[in-house]
């Protein structure tokens, strides 16, 4: 059993790396500069462990750079997770002090953000949004662990009733759940008059990504993708998978305006988010497509999901259309005027409204070369029939020094208009 590390390189803490990292998003800086004031960093060389199994946390860790990996107990054969930068390690070990059974493991050179309790504490009581990301934090981590921790001594029944709530995909609750759960909060809201909106999300060309990627791959985006989403939301909001592969997000007390707000961020992160599938690949981020609804009556939950779902449906025909007609504008290219002398179309030119008025040594030729022809000209605008030279073709010639064609006797040189 190995012991803790102790912290080191005591400095003032840089708070341009805390900007968007897990316990920090959202936080303005300035607020919390003053406790983070000579907080400890720590750092770990390639193969230093920061946790070993049964060992009790008395603080929290902040994942500044570098990656770490995470085993089932003894750091032996392939690890299990790994966490990232921007990441927490050790919060839920730290709320229930209850030995760890993991191995946390340094890929490489890492550096961490130490926060002892006192300091985490004051955060917590702080005037800022720091409280509702460790509650955040501490959500997400129970629901995956009860997605993923064997329950074989709960009797079978238990075992069957927990895994029947569990999208096997994604770990998010999945249709079962959400159609309980749907359902006690419609009566509360009903009974409170209170305002409950839903979000359906879906991928946006969902054929189209399944022919890129294929269906294995894809099934394995979903739990990114589902991450995203999760930390993309309220604590207080709930989310869940539905039979069909779509997202339901249920947004308790969230009026038409903030429902707005809600799926127009998801819409943004979602979007500018690249998909990580752990030890595979790293994948462009996915277009969704979002729609809304709100509670105006006490309805069933599938009635509210499949209003939901047609709302969905129709936001994506609308993007389909928008972003085929961009296409198609963007192949069409501006087609030339032609002018036509008589009935003989003549050398592509500009439209004569635009055009610039015609000098006599423009060198401007309105005569068809082929066969000298010359005929009345209807030009519209300033421009007028006898400010237009014409050039016949033995001009032509006699510039170039051919030979012009002799002209058969009783023959006229222009026929009759």
């Amino acid at each position: 059993m190995g012991s803790a590390i102790t912290a080191q390189n005591y400095k003032t803490a840089d708070l341009t790396e805390l900007v968007g990292t897990q316990l920090f998003r959202q936080v303005s800086m300035a607020q919390v500069a003053g406790l983070l004031r000579y907080c400890p960093t720590l750092a770990l060389m390639n193969g230093e462990r920061l946790i070993v199994p049964g060992q009790t946390i008395d603080r929290v860790h902040l994942l500044l750079q570098g990656r770490l990996q995470v085993f089932d107990g003894e750091p032996n054969g392939k690890p299990v997770g790994q966490v990232r930068q921007g990441e927490c390690v050790g919060l839920s070990s730290f709320v229930d002090r209850q030995p760890c059974h993991v191995s946390i493991v340094s890929e490489g050179i890492s550096r961490l953000l130490v926060l002892d309790e006192e300091r985490l504490t004051a955060l917590i009581n702080s005037p800022t949004t720091v409280s509702r990301n460790l509650l955040f934090l501490l959500m997400t981590y129970l629901r995956h662990k009860a997605a993923r921790d064997p329950v074989s001594a709960a009797p079978p029944a238990a075992c069957a009733q927990t895994y029947n709530h569990i999208d096997a995909v994604t770990g998010l609750h999945n249709q079962g759940w959400l159609d309980e759960t749907l359902d006690r909060m419609i009566l509360r809201a009903a009974t409170d008059s209170a305002p409950l909106s839903l979000l359906a999300v879906d991928l946006l060309d969902l054929p189209g990504l399944t022919e890129k990627y294929g269906q294995e791959l894809l099934d394995l985006s979903m739990r990114g993708i589902a991450n995203t989403l999760g930390a993309s939301i309220r604590p207080t909001d709930l989310i869940a998978r539905h039979a069909s592969g779509r997202f339901v997000i249920m947004l308790p007390g969230a009026d038409q305006e903030n429902t707005d707000m809600v799926a127009a961020r998801i819409q943004q992160i979602v979007n500018g988010t690249e998909v990580v599938i752990p030890g595979v690949c790293v994948l462009p981020p996915m277009k969704i497509v979002v729609g809304g609804t709100r509670m105006s009556a006490f309805v069933s939950s599938r009635k509210l999901v499949d209003d939901a779902f047609a709302a969905l449906e129709r936001n994506r025909a609308n993007m389909l259309v928008a972003v085929t007609e961009s296409a198609t504008e963007t192949m069409v290219e501006p087609v030339s005027a032609v002018a036509v002398i008589g009935d003989t179309p003549a050398l592509e030119t500009q439209s004569m409204d635009a055009a610039e008025p015609v000098s006599a040594d423009s060198g401007s030729v309105l005569s068809d070369i082929a066969t000298a022809t010359v005929t009345d000209v209807t030009f519209s605008g300033s421009v007028t029939a006898e400010s237009v030279p014409v050039v016949l073709q033995a001009d032509m010639l006699a510039e170039s020094g051919a030979v012009a064609p002799v002209a058969q006797p009783g023959a006229s040189s222009h026929p009759a208009t």
